[in-house]
């Protein structure tokens, strides 16, 4: 071996141990210290989950609290209002996937454990009466990639995402009601029907009776074409739902709701209760009520008669409910 070899050979040497050595301290910062009571932020069992409490905390002072419990016909936020379905999907599927992006080491590490003191979401998971994860949530990582969190039970705060995903999670953690909440106009499929009501304030001939008569569906005022009645009908195929709740955009709208002086309201009886409180003894009902908005020609303003929050709607999707006379005969 000449000089030349033996110089770049003990020089590899030296780099070798200088990685190990960096490697070593690390770990020793790091790594040591690290088992399941400070990373194990996933839950494994998301199926199992009956109850979760979102609380956020402001210098150790509690600000807010959501309540999230799962029953037999789906989730409820507080125990009063029914849940969005798909919203509440997307945090049991964030919660079974959260994993360690980042390990925070010297100065990151100190600075994570002060901004979740000055101020966190904690994050509560329950499987019956036993709190089976609690995580605390801190704001996004640098460059907006991953979240700084904390388990209840840890010391130690981390950089928290999941696979294949590029960002931060802490939208998926929002204390926004609005956001839980299931912004519900009406849930209603054909075979369900006895009669469907739809008025016009501004054109009321045009308003639809339309029930059922020895098995046949007949508008109110003659027969009308089968064929369009059938195709109508067929629009009805479970859950509509509004866009976003927006009463206090909007008060003047809501003086409306409340004498129910709509532009346009949808009206249908049921052959099954519609609502998990409505008396079985009287036909179930439901009625949506739609205000236009001159300045905004896509969206109306609506509400539905057992909650009068006002919501915004999309035309697009409401739209082929709202049937006149004319096009049924």
């Amino acid at each position: 071996m000449n000089l030349l070899e033996n110089r770049n050979f003990i020089l590899g040497i030296l780099l070798l141990i200088a990685a190990s050595l960096y490697a070593m301290y690390v770990y020793q910062q790091s790594g040591s210290s690290l088992n399941d009571r400070d990373i194990a932020f996933a839950v494994s069992d998301t199926a199992a989950i009956d109850r979760m409490v979102l609380t956020r905390f402001l210098q150790g002072d509690v600000q807010e609290e959501l309540q999230f419990s799962r029953t037999e016909t789906g989730w409820l936020l507080n125990e009063r209002y029914p849940a969005f379905q798909a919203n509440i999907n997307s945090l049991l599927s964030t919660l079974s996937q959260l994993h360690v992006q980042e390990v925070l080491i010297e100065k990151g590490l100190a600075a994570g454990k002060k901004l979740l003191a000055q101020q966190h979401l904690r994050l509560e998971v329950y499987e019956g009466r036993k709190k089976v994860k609690e995580i605390l949530i801190g704001r996004e990582g640098k460059d907006a990639q991953g979240t700084l969190m904390m388990l209840g039970e840890s010391s130690r705060p981390f950089i928290v995402g999941i696979p294949g995903f590029n960002g931060y999670l802490n939208s998926r953690f929002t204390m926004d009601m609005d956001f839980w909440r299931e912004k519900l106009l009406f849930s209603a499929k054909e075979e369900e029907l006895q009669l469907i009501n739809v008025t016009y304030k501004k054109d009321s001939l045009q308003d639809v009776i339309l029930g059922q008569q020895d098995g046949n569906w007949v508008l109110s005022t003659g027969k009308g074409d089968p064929q369009k009645i059938a195709e109508y009908l067929s629009q009805f195929q479970g859950k509509v739902y509004a866009e976003a709740f927006v009463r206090r955009s909007y008060p003047e709208i809501m003086e409306r709701a409340e004498r129910f002086d709509a532009d346009i309201s949808l009206c249908m009886i049921f052959n099954t209760p519609s609502q998990p409180d409505q008396d079985i003894s009287s036909p179930p009902s439901t009625c949506v009520y739609l205000y236009e908005q001159e300045d905004d020609p896509n969206t109306y303003l609506g509400c539905i008669q057992y909650d009068q929050e006002l919501m915004s709607i999309q035309r697009f999707v409401f739209d082929k409910y709202l049937v006149k006379k004319e096009e049924l005969l």
